[in-house]
């Protein structure tokens, strides 16, 4: 007589016997059976079984391991926690777990690639890419493994070391950069194509400038890197460098010059040189020269470099002083016209 086979599904049959489940964060619970944790932390039984198996190393941000391979008996006798181990789990529970950083040092914590996908908006293969160092970032985040960020003080306790999130955060704010004109107003951005539709300067003149091929200035703007004008304040905000930020705005006035009217004192402000030159029908060599006092004005008038005749005032503002104007008048008065 044939009998048919029976097969007994054991895999899924939880056993009374106890576990501890430890989560991303370190924390951990000691649960009388697998059904037990399973119902408390809503993880399927099966899950947990093949963790305890081997299969999985994880299910959320929880692992698991058996009573008996967590705990041990110290000197005293006495059953105590096996904190290498459960160390050991806490970052087999966290390896899904990944940080999200942005351009302005904010973070947050996924417990996997898809849940920031979900959130932020980007595809979990760049998110992926990003993890792996293919590349810095994906639309204005970068991104690390939970484990890379985490560090545990001598106490035990986590925490995100905030150099590495620093180190992200200029990641993820590299392609910025600050449009810087004369008076010292700046904006940011984060496409030059923005920036060129913004200021009809088109975006390869940018580039020259961003990348310090070939030009310092374009059209009486100068640009630079995020990360080489902001900083981190004490309180922890971004905030922009003075020093580099008056460096760039005397660049940019060590090309600009002003025309004075001997006789009258009034003046016009010019972006460079060549446009004087084409406006004076004269070479630039002989703006040079009397911008260096080596050749006398032209015309009755005389051309002054921006930084020689601007003042800052109360409110920060660059101004053309008055009284230097008076000084330049007196000085090439028998060159009027």
């Amino acid at each position: 007589m044939y009998i048919l086979p029976v097969t007994f599904n054991y895999a899924f049959r939880a056993k009374k016997t106890p576990i501890y489940a430890v989560s991303s964060d370190g924390t951990y619970g000691k649960y009388p059976s697998q059904s037990d944790a399973a119902r408390e932390l809503g993880i399927l039984k099966e899950s947990i079984y093949y963790i305890l198996k081997g299969r999985y190393k994880a299910c959320g941000n929880y692992t698991f391991v058996s009573a008996d391979k967590a705990e041990m008996t110290d000197d005293k006798g006495n059953v105590v926690i096996d904190k290498k181990l459960i160390e050991d789990l806490r970052q087999r529970a966290n390896e899904s777990s990944l940080y999200a950083v942005d351009k302005y040092g904010n973070y947050k914590k996924y417990l996997s690639q898809k849940e920031a996908s979900d959130d932020l908006g980007i595809t979990a293969g760049n998110i992926n890419r990003v993890l792996h160092k293919e590349r810095d970032f994906a639309k204005g985040y970068s991104f690390i493994s939970a484990n890379e960020a985490e560090k545990t003080d001598e106490n035990g306790k986590i925490y995100v070391d905030k150099d590495i999130i620093e180190e992200l955060r200029q990641k993820a704010n590299k392609n910025d950069f600050y449009l810087i004109n004369s008076d010292g107003d700046f904006s940011k951005y984060n496409t030059q194509t923005k920036a060129s539709s913004d200021i009809g300067i088109h975006s390869s003149e940018i580039g020259r400038v961003l990348s310090k091929k070939g030009r310092k200035t374009a059209k009486g703007y100068v640009f630079i890197k995020a990360n080489s004008l902001e900083e981190k304040d004490k309180d922890g905000s971004i905030a922009i460098k003075d020093v580099v930020l008056n460096e760039l705005i005397e660049r940019l006035n060590k090309r600009i010059i002003y025309v004075v009217n001997i006789s009258n004192g009034k003046y016009e402000k010019f972006e460079n040189k060549s446009i004087v030159a084409k406006l004076f029908n004269i070479p630039v060599k002989d703006i040079d020269l009397i911008l260096r006092r080596h050749k006398k004005p032209h015309n009755g008038y005389v051309f002054i470099r921006a930084n020689e005749l601007e003042v800052i005032d109360k409110n920060g503002n660059r101004i053309v002083d008055k009284n230097k104007i008076d000084e330049i008048m007196k000085r090439y008065k028998k060159y009027a016209i």
